[in-house]
């Protein structure tokens, strides 16, 4: 990750988030038919709710956030390692996706999922032994 600059990738992630989610519920407004939108699912990552800062064992719920990526972004602006944008940025989307669905009182069902990375690992095994 060489992404030097935060602001960008905090907006696209930010703003990405909401503009799908803004179509989402004008889809759900509209007439009523069979077939509508029931459900938005947000494939986030563990990135945005993990810390250095969380202790081992913790039983990870709705109210964990990475504070720590975003502190650090803002803290260190454009000095902000990589990977420490990227985590910020998917919290941020998160935290937005979430405040969306509170104000807008969305018409549909809202799910983020926090793989880590070792469910991709696992899927790619299930992919290559499938094939």
């Amino acid at each position: 990750m060489t992404e030097t600059d935060p602001a960008p990738m905090m907006r696209a992630a930010v703003r990405g988030t909401t503009s799908l989610l803004a179509s989402a519920l004008a889809e759900s407004k509209r007439e009523p038919r069979q077939g509508a939108l029931k459900s938005v699912v947000f494939m986030s990552t563990i990135s945005a709710v993990f810390s250095p800062a969380t202790p081992a064992g913790h039983a990870f719920t709705e109210v964990d956030w990475n504070d720590v990526a975003e502190e650090e972004v803002r803290r260190l602006g454009k000095e902000s390692p990589g990977y420490v944008i990227y985590q910020a940025s998917k919290t941020a989307a998160e935290r937005a996706f979430w405040k969306f669905g509170q104000e807008a009182e969305a018409g549909f069902g809202m799910t983020a999922l926090c793989p880590a990375w070792v469910t991709l690992l696992l899927l790619k095994a299930v992919c290559i032994a499938k094939y």
